[in-house]
């Protein structure tokens, strides 16, 4: 499948041609101060984090958080508004999970949050391999401060493509958030036995503690993590 993220506009407002009319249209309902408008003038989408082509461990979580106070002045910097479209494009990068990129990981918010949910894997594997090894797709591209339900857009499926792609290559799957939205998307996830989800939906921290594996928190899960990363 083509990617159509090639074709995002550089110039606000950052949203694809066949996504926009939806986009604009979920906007149109909201009140303008609403925690659940889709940025798309001030920030990027951010649909897929990583090398999602080959990447062996994939985690799937539900949309792009926004922080407005913070993230349209780092997408407004140079270097890392670079590092976002060249991730969109799947560009080879020495740093393909970008937040993990020394330029970024403490100076911008979403490097540092990063940072705070791999704390324990990064004491078992360099950031610069997991920079390689580990990719986020979203199912849901566009940046909003909190998610609500009523808005796809056609550029969705380029996601539900790559995790597809995951699948048939044999990744690691770690299923984080909105486990019932993944399946009715990407049907295959209700039957891959590569699979990982959260003891926490709201807490994505990827840890010991918080990986299940067949629904139990076990040291199994930890360890097929580990193995798949490695």
């Amino acid at each position: 499948m083509v990617n159509p993220w090639r074709a995002l506009p550089s110039t606000a407002p950052h949203v694809l041609p066949q996504d926009r009319l939806k986009v604009e249209a979920f906007n149109a309902k909201l009140p303008p101060t609403s925690p659940y408008k889709l940025e798309v003038e001030t920030v990027i989408p951010e649909p897929f984090i990583g090398a999602v082509s080959s990447a062996t461990v994939v985690v799937l979580q539900l949309n792009p958080g926004l922080d407005p106070a913070i993230d349209p002045d780092s997408h407004a910097d140079p270097q890392f508004r670079a590092a976002l479209f060249a991730n969109l494009c799947h560009e080879q990068t020495a740093w393909p999970f970008h937040f993990f990129d020394p330029r970024f990981c403490d100076s911008h918010s979403g490097g540092r949050w990063w940072k705070s949910k791999t704390r324990k894997l990064a004491e078992v594997i360099p950031l610069e391999h997991l920079a390689q090894r580990l990719a986020v797709i979203e199912w849901f591209p566009y940046k909003s401060s909190r998610f609500k339900d009523g808005c796809t857009v056609p550029s969705q499926e380029y996601s539900f493509s790559l995790v597809s792609a995951a699948i048939n290559r044999g990744a690691l799957i770690v299923i984080s958030r909105s486990r019932a939205l993944w399946e009715r998307s990407v049907p295959a996830l209700r039957s891959y036995p590569r699979t990982l989800t959260l003891s926490s939906a709201q807490n994505v921290t990827l840890s010991p503690n918080n990986l299940k594996y067949n629904g139990e928190k076990t040291s199994a899960a930890w360890e097929r993590f580990i193995e798949a990363l490695q």
